[in-house]
């Protein structure tokens, strides 16, 4: 089959002429993927990464008529072949409260804890959930130790140093918190973590950046409506090593200032590259959803030489730096998800859109820009794809035979 396939492709004789419109290179240009076979229209969602694949899981849809509900499916979204893909796993002890629930991905297990059901705060999930993707199935782990009321909106994070899971933050739905609480993942017991430093105030809806030997905390809100946290100006750094937290400065866009502080929105991040899109602002205590997106440039080191040390302080913690990007969202967008590829490609997907008429509803589409010139190799892939379709469906070892690279021709946890 694989010198078959070489002979029709060598043949220069394309079965589809020219390219999609979903094959755009263009960088800052947005593009929309084909919803179809996907997931259905949800906000409170939550994503993540695996090479070139984007997971997604959990959610929330409230119909015109009738009581809510929440989303406990696993679906995944080639990134390169932009083809979607629902799990199916058999057992029946899955997690229900799924909105505003917060994943990690550790190797091939996906891990979530937190999150509401249906009427908000009134049933939130207070016990780790995993899926492990080679057994297609949810467990429920046992936990013990200082155990935290469940919460949504919060926020979590894996330091692979201690082999524990971060969670910060979040909503019981009348009130906030700013507390920090690991889970061993060897032997599944809870910690309420005592911090040092100066950190973030309790919050909900905000968004985290990973960073080598802790994380960022930008944005977020509180459940009273038109008070928004920070504006930009600042962001929070905990250290799992000495469970500190210390405030970075963040120097404006030399043209369009600092972006405005925010919730619900969605951060898209890789190993050189932040990106934060949508969210909801607030003006005049109405509540305004908004569909730009800027860079968060992070600090190459965690402290810079004081240039006033009248102090006595010859470090200081280092400056971050916005930058406005030249393209937007297709409309204002908020309680939605994006990831960034480690080709600078960001996919953005679901979340409540406001419509050209001032309607707003939930939505299953997903739109992708890229955010910097891709790599030659992945042009040469899509344009590929989009000339013979019939690649995809090919065996791996007839692709890898036809001189397709690996990364190319692997199918998802394979």
């Amino acid at each position: 089959m694989g010198s078959h396939a070489l002979r029709r492709i060598s043949s220069g004789e394309k079965e589809n002429d020219g390219l999609p419109p979903m094959f755009n290179f263009a960088v800052h240009k947005l593009s929309e993927v084909s919803a179809s076979l996907g997931p259905t229209a949800r906000s409170g969602h939550s994503a993540c990464i695996q090479g070139r694949f984007m997971i997604v899981f959990g959610g929330y849809f409230k119909p015109t008529y009738g009581n809510g509900v929440t989303f406990s499916g696993v679906w995944v979204l080639d990134l390169l072949n932009l083809k979607w893909t629902q799990l199916k796993f058999d057992n029946k002890d899955v997690p229900v409260a799924t909105a505003s629930t917060a994943i990690w991905l550790v190797g091939d297990k996906l891990y979530t804890w937190g999150g509401s059901g249906h009427v908000f705060g009134h049933s939130t999930n207070d016990d780790m959930f995993v899926f492990d993707f080679a057994k297609s199935g949810w467990t429920n782990l046992p936990r013990s130790g200082d155990r935290p009321k469940g919460v949504y909106g919060h926020s979590m994070s894996f330091s692979a140093a201690d082999s524990q899971l971060y969670v910060f933050g979040g909503t019981y739905g009348s009130s906030n918190t700013d507390d920090v609480y690991a889970f061993s993942l060897e032997d599944g017991s809870w910690s309420h973590i005592q911090t040092t430093g100066t950190g973030p105030v309790p919050r909900y809806c905000h968004r985290i950046v990973p960073c080598a030997d802790g994380f960022y905390v930008t944005f977020g809100g509180t459940t009273a409506l038109g008070f928004e946290l920070d504006e930009g100006k600042v962001i929070y750094r905990f250290t799992y090593a000495t469970h500190s937290w210390t405030t970075h400065e963040c120097l404006e866009d030399p043209e369009n200032g600092h972006p405005m502080g925010r919730r619900c929105h969605a951060i898209a991040s890789n190993s050189h590259c932040v990106i934060v899109c949508g969210g909801v602002t607030s003006q005049d205590e109405i509540e305004v959803p908004v569909a730009d997106v800027w860079r968060l440039d992070l600090p190459a080191r965690p402290l810079e030489k004081a240039t006033d040390d009248s102090h006595g302080a010859r470090f200081k913690p280092a400056a971050a730096k916005w930058v406005k990007m030249p393209f937007e969202l297709a409309h204002p967008t908020f309680f939605h998800t994006a990831v960034l590829s480690e080709s600078d490609c960001m996919f953005v997907f679901g979340g409540n859109v406001v419509h050209p008429t001032g309607v707003r509803a939930r939505s299953n589409e997903c739109h992708y820009a890229y955010v910097d010139v891709p790599p030659l190799m992945e042009m040469a892939w899509r344009c590929l794809n989009a000339s013979y379709p019939w690649l995809q469906n090919l065996p791996t070892k007839d692709l890898t035979r036809i001189g397709i690279p690996p990364y190319f021709c692997r199918g998802f946890c394979s």
